[in-house]
């Protein structure tokens, strides 16, 4: 929680670097990092750089606990065999696939707050017209 509190201002910028590429015209908004960092506090506030933190922050918990315990369940369902060299290899693909499972699994059960954090960071950025106030 504390890293995306303290990065937070760079997702914020990709969100609308990626948001929204280009206006009328295909005239661009935004030139990179440092330039939407720049005019979103400018333009709207320091305030502006953390919008979405929110959903963010409360997002982070259920994320990580959803995809830990996918692992550990998954871990205790198929148990790792010990022994030869090849067990070595089978181990490490256990944790491949065991890794992405809980991550998966974390990402599709906490897309809805992802959805609402993007909608907030987008919120009064150029060239959109959609404005929230809030989570909810």
């Amino acid at each position: 929680m504390s890293a995306s509190a303290v990065t937070y201002p760079l997702d914020l910028a990709r969100g609308r670097i990626t948001g929204k590429l280009a206006g009328p015209g295909g005239k661009k908004h935004y030139k990179g990092i440092v330039n939407t960092v720049v005019l979103t506090a400018r333009e709207e506030g320091v305030r502006a750089l953390y919008k979405g933190v929110t959903p963010t922050l409360l997002g982070a918990m259920p994320y990580e606990g959803i995809k830990f315990g996918t692992v550990g369940v998954l871990e205790w369902a198929f148990p790792k065999s010990e022994g030869n060299e090849s067990s070595k290899q089978n181990n490490i693909m256990r944790k491949l696939v065991f890794g992405g499972a809980g991550g998966a699994s974390a990402g599709i059960m906490t897309y809805p707050n992802d959805t609402v954090r993007r909608l907030l960071q987008l919120s009064g950025s150029k060239g959109t017209s959609e404005h929230f106030s809030g989570y909810w």
